[in-house]
């Protein structure tokens, strides 16, 4: 019941999450300001989050542990590890820029 009552509240607010490496990291910034802003309880924000996911990171948080599936900060890491989203890889992407 609480889950539905979040996810429509969120509707309006979220965008699905773009193709780019950087559009990765603008989701996650914008994802976690709704998550204090509407106070989402911890337990639901991984399940709130995925709905919003791109085709990538879908096939990313299938392949992890069914433990960790239900934890949003390590549903976050290991997208951000898949995505290479390292000071190198920003370094890289200013530089293409």
């Amino acid at each position: 019941m609480l889950a539905k009552r979040y996810g429509d509240a969120m509707r309006a607010s979220v965008t699905p999450v773009g193709p780019s490496m950087i559009d990765v990291v603008l989701f996650f910034r914008h994802i976690e300001a709704i998550f204090d802003r509407f106070k989402v309880p911890p337990c639901l924000q991984a399940a709130l989050l995925q709905p919003y996911l791109n085709d990538k990171s879908r096939s990313v948080v299938a392949r992890m542990d069914p433990a960790l599936c239900n934890d949003y900060k390590a549903v976050r890491d290991v997208i951000l590890k898949e995505h290479k989203l390292s000071p190198g890889a920003y370094l890289d992407f200013f530089n293409k820029l």
